[in-house]
C-alpha cells in the first residue's frame, strides 16, 4: 500500500489535471481512483473530492482530539499545526 502523503497527492492532482477520464473517476468514485496509486480507503470512511474554482475555496475542519476540552490553547495550536503540516491527511487510509 502506498503512503498517503504530499508526494502521492501531487501525483494524483497532476494526473487529474492532465486526464479528464481520471479526473471524473476521482470526483465520482475517489476510492477507486486512489487505488490506482496504491491508496486504499477503508469501507467505513466516506471520502469526497471537490473541485475548487475561482469562486470557491474549501476549509476542512479536522476532527477535534477527544481530549480537546482538557488541553490548553497552546497544546491545541501545536496539534493543529501538525495537522496543517500533514495537510489533507485522511484519517484511516491503509498505509504501509
Amino acid at each position: 500500500m502506498a503512503e498517503w502523503n504530499k508526494e502521492i497527492q501531487t501525483k494524483i492532482i497532476a494526473h487529474a489535471w492532465k486526464d479528464e477520464e481520471f479526473h471524473n473517476l476521482l470526483i465520482n468514485n475517489p476510492k477507486e481512483a486512489l487505488k490506482q496509486y496504491g491508496v486504499e480507503i477503508p469501507g467505513n470512511i466516506e471520502f469526497k473530492v471537490w473541485n475548487e474554482d475561482a469562486n470557491h475555496r474549501y476549509f476542512v475542519m479536522p476532527q477535534a482530539p477527544t481530549e480537546a476540552r482538557k488541553l490548553s490553547e497552546e497544546e491545541l495550536e501545536k496539534m493543529a499545526a501538525a495537522r496543517i503540516e500533514g495537510c489533507c491527511s485522511i484519517p484511516g487510509p491503509t498505509n504501509s
